[in-house]
């Protein structure tokens, strides 16, 4: 059972990749059960869930049993992330407080050779804005109650109330409600 005490941060160190690509290599790869972090952010700042946060990561060798692992995608020994993926960051972060209080983040590199999370990672900056209250979280209150019913229902993790749909995000809406008929 994972007992976390700190935040481990990572970086894909590669251009391009999702969340099934990712799993799929260290499952098929590495020949782990399943994908090593228990988060994964993607270039558009999506947030995926992996592994259940009571699980042990599999993502820094003599930490996983006292850590949380949230992995960036992108090769930030090559580039910062994004401010979509940042802002996805800090406010994953802000939940992740909300259950544990304010852990310590580090970088993978804290513990190993590596250089991930990447050499241009903003982790002075990460560390500055973590825990600071200036992304707003509350829920509007035109939009609590159907909020909530959709947290109830499992729709959504109740992560990312402010969050921006794409327009293909949106247009699926509409087809599963059947308003593209």
């Amino acid at each position: 059972m994972n007992k976390p005490d700190k935040i481990i941060l990572h970086h894909s160190a590669t251009d391009e990749g999702t969340f099934e690509s990712i799993k799929k290599y260290h499952v098929e790869q590495k020949k782990w059960r399943d994908i090593g972090y228990h988060y994964l952010i993607t270039t558009d700042g999506y947030l995926h869930k992996g592994r259940d946060e009571k699980e042990v990561g599999a993502h820094t060798i003599g930490e996983n049993e006292k850590s949380i692992g949230i992995c960036l995608v992108g090769n930030f020994d090559k580039y910062e992330p994004n401010k979509n993926q940042l802002y996805t960051l800090y406010k994953l972060l802000k939940n992740i407080s909300s259950r544990y209080g304010l852990l310590p983040i580090h970088g993978h590199n804290e513990f190993s050779t590596k250089t991930c999370p990447g050499t241009k990672f903003p982790m002075k900056e990460v560390l500055e804005k973590a825990y600071k209250d200036k992304i707003d979280e509350e829920i509007s209150h035109w939009a609590k109650d159907s909020w909530e019913k959709a947290v109830k229902m499992g729709i959504n993790d109740g992560i990312g109330a402010k969050n921006p749909v794409t327009e293909e995000q949106l247009m699926v809406f509409l087809d599963r409600l059947g308003l593209l008929d």
